[in-house]
Order: structure tokens, then sequence, then C-alpha cells
């Protein structure tokens, strides 16, 4: 609907790609980048509170959110106003709606912190944590991530963040999926924008689906981390590449291989690995299917080294593949059992599983 200085207004309907070729010629971006960036709308994105790969750098939806127009379940319209709004709303609808909310937060607040998670990222339930500011509370932090069950957003304005200067990527490379975690920790510490971590599932069907990985994939990863670093200046960009480099690969001997680059197109390629490659899983043959119910475990960053061996052990003694992606700092692991619905054995199965996971 309209740019401005540091901030955009939208429909729910455009798709964030779009997006952010609307805003490159202003030098701006809305920073949260779900991998499915190309068909995931704002809609889709705010509704989820999806934060994607560089949630290090610009955090989640729920930050950028400056105003929005939601359509409540009697059909009557509210002005909903963040806290990044210096001006105060007049809605009449809004007034009522954040003085029950606030009223339902101060009533249970012991339980609501006794309660509340200790990942970085909460997708389980309504989001009370963090919505009262200056001793009011902020609806459009409730209804971002509420998968529109308490609203539907039909307008929104959100603030908009500076094109970075100087990029640059980095595959790192290693044998053991525990190795690449306990360096992720590390990396997420380390002032990069970004760490996602790949499998050799993946790994395979990218090498497979395009012959250019081939050049940049060692035969023998087990997984990659893949890595955004930026900066305002190229030096400073080359100083930090390599300064992940020695420390991830030479000093910690974690990583057996380390590519890092600069050039856009190079960039572009490595990026492709975590853009379009998790799609093409849906094209494999065969009756078994990559199956996402226990897609999106969210745990403790700092444990998400223990939690991949319990994975890795849980889907051995289940004799379940599974492909695995997760965005490293906030914890956030998407993984796809390989199960046969068909099959009364793996019905079963996925509930048991399933189970022992988030247990």
């Amino acid at each position: 609907i309209s740019v401005d200085r540091d901030s955009v207004t939208v429909q729910p309907g455009v798709v964030v790609s779009d997006l952010n070729q609307e805003l490159g010629p202003h030098g701006r971006r809305f920073g949260p980048d779900p991998a499915t960036r190309r068909v995931s709308t704002v809609g889709g994105v705010l509704g989820l509170n999806a934060t994607g790969s560089k949630w290090l750098r610009y955090g989640s939806p729920r930050d950028k959110v400056i105003q929005m127009q939601v359509v409540l379940p009697s059909g009557a319209v509210a002005n909903l106003q963040s806290s990044l709004n210096s001006i105060a709303s007049a809605d009449e609808n809004a007034a009522h709606l954040q003085s029950k909310v606030e009223s339902v937060v101060d009533r249970f607040e012991v339980d609501i912190e006794k309660y509340k998670p200790k990942t970085r990222i909460n997708q389980a339930g309504y989001n009370l944590f963090d919505l009262k500011n200056s001793g009011s509370v902020d609806l459009t932090r409730l209804v971002t991530g509420s998968e529109g069950t308490l609203a539907i957003i039909t307008e929104v304005q959100l603030q908009t963040d500076p094109q970075p200067r100087h990029r640059g990527v980095s595959l790192l490379s290693f044998h053991k999926l525990d190795l690449a975690a306990r360096a992720a920790v590390e990396i997420s510490k380390m002032g990069v924008v970004d760490c996602d971590l790949i499998d050799r599932r993946l790994l395979t069907l990218a090498c497979e689906t395009n012959p250019e990985f081939i050049r940049i994939i060692p035969a023998d990863a087990e997984c990659l981390l893949l890595v955004e670093s930026q900066a305002d200046d190229h030096a400073t960009l080359l100083a930090r590449l390599d300064h992940l480099k020695h420390r991830i690969q030479n000093r910690r001997k974690l990583a057996f291989e380390v590519r890092s680059t600069t050039q856009q197109s190079e960039r572009e390629l490595y990026w492709r690995l975590t853009r379009r490659i998790i799609p093409t899983l849906y094209r494999l043959r065969g009756n078994r299917r990559p199956l996402t119910f226990v897609e999106d475990i969210a745990v403790d960053p700092m444990k998400l080294p223990e939690f991949m061996k319990i994975l890795h052990r849980t889907l051995h003694e289940f004799e379940v593949t599974a492909s695995i992606f997760c965005h490293t700092p906030p914890g956030l692991i998407n993984t796809r059992p390989f199960l046969d619905l068909n099959d009364q054995r793996d019905r079963l199965k996925m509930e048991r599983l399933a189970t022992t996971l988030f247990d």
C-alpha cells in the first residue's frame, strides 16, 4: 500500500520475496526470512510468527509490527497499536480488548512466568510472556503467532531494516551431526547473521537435483552449516569469515572443511541449499513420504548438541530415516521422518516416535 522511510504498509496476501523486491530500491528489507519466502505471504509469516534464518540479526515478526488492522470473530474491525507506535490508538474495540487481556495477564502473572519455556522460540499456544510494555498490553504481539484463531489480519504496518552493505556466506562441513551442533552453539556467539544446519539426506538430494552442488558439497559430509556474516566494509567482512574458519576448523577441529564466498552468484548458490532443496523432498518416489508431525521442535540452543544425539539415536531405534534441517541460533529443528501411512506399523510408529521426541 505504501513505503515510508523505515516502514511499509501491506495487506496480508503480499508474498515476502515480492515485498523485498519492492523495498530493494529504497535500500530497505523486511528482516524475517523464512526459507519459503518465494511463496510465503506476509499474513502467513505473521500468523505463524515465522522467524526464518536471520533471527539473530532481525528478530521475529512480532518485533516488526507497528500497527495492524484486524477483523474480530464478531465481524468488528479493530486497529491495534504496538509498542513501536508512538501514536496512541483511539479505537474503542482495541481499547476494550486491551483492557480484558491485561486483566487476564495480570491475574495469571505468576503462572505465566512459572511455565515460560526455556526456549528462544515458542510455538506452543499463545505467547503471553512479553505482552506488557510500559504498563500496557501490546495486542499485536498476541495476534502475531496466533494462527488466525484470535483475529484475521487485513492490513499491517511493518518496521523495515536497511539492506546489508557487504555479505559473505560460509559452508562448514562436518563428519558428525553432533559436531555441527556444537559448532553452531559457538558460531551463534560470533556476531553472525544466521546459522542453518542441513543433514546428509538433504545434501544428497541437492547433488542429485543440481550438479552445481557436487562442486561445493564434500562427498563424505554428514551435514553442513550454512552461515552468513555481514559488515559495513569488505575488509571487515573478510576478517570475520577468516576468523570463523580459523576458530571452528583450525582451533576447535570441529569442521573438516570450510568454504567462504562474498560473490553474489556463489552466495545465491549456497542459499539455494535451504530455499530450493527442501520442497523437492515431496517429489521423491515411493510409498514413504516426508511427514511434518515433529516439525518445528524448539529447544534451548545451548542444549542443541544434546538433543541432536537424542534425535539421531531415537530415529535409529525406530528404524526410521528422516531429513533434518535446523535454524540453530533459536534452536528450531525441522525433522521430516519418512513413513508410509498405508502401513499400519508405520502409523503406530508415528505416534510413538512423536511422543518419544517431545518427551
